[in-house]
């Protein structure tokens, strides 16, 4: 099984990854370190293209992120979309920790202090430029996609996950996967 956790900064996508990961005892990737490099430069993209699909390539996977590589790759897409007011207030409960050091995820020297106007601009602009291209990919690819929109949906879906008595998808693959 194949899941890509998509959607803005501060969604959720690190948090709800490593909850599904730790359901269905499958491998959790996140795409910052491969995004980033030390001291929040942007890894060059033929680079970051390289690494994305070395991790789309593998058999079992929840990789979570922005990245059409993997949401071409994933039997399923999970898209939290978030308010941004949600996203801009946990960006600021996560980053409040690490306002000096690089959080867990990131490569060395990433303190968050030095991406803030960065991330305002990212969340502000997510609605208008990487939703649309997000949903619009999923759309053309016929993929299965879940939207998840609030902390409510958020925990049903995870309880449903965990008492396994919901909706039964199967991938490409074979594998099931149960919502």
């Amino acid at each position: 099984m194949r899941i890509h956790i998509t959607g803005n900064a501060g969604s959720g996508k690190s948090t709800f990854a490593k909850s599904i990961g730790d359901i269905l005892g499958v491998h959790v990737y996140g795409l910052d370190k491969i995004v980033w490099k030390e001291g929040w430069k942007k890894t060059p993209l033929h680079e970051r293209k390289s690494l994305e699909e070395e991790l789309a390539a593998k058999p079992q996977w929840i990789i979570e992120g922005v990245s059409s590589i993997a949401r071409q790759a994933a039997d399923i897409t999970i898209f939290l979309d978030f308010p941004r007011s949600v996203c801009y207030l946990r960006c600021v409960k996560r980053n409040w920790r690490y306002l000096f050091s690089s959080r867990p995820g990131l490569p060395d020297n990433c303190p968050e202090i030095k991406i803030i106007p960065m991330l305002v601009k990212i969340i502000w602009q997510f609605p208008y430029i990487a939703k649309p291209i997000i949903i619009n990919e999923i759309d053309m690819q016929n993929k299965k996609i879940i939207i998840i929109s609030s902390n409510d949906e958020m925990s049903q879906f995870i309880s449903k996950l965990r008492h396994n008595n919901a909706l039964q998808l199967t991938s490409k693959s074979g594998a099931s996967l149960c919502f």
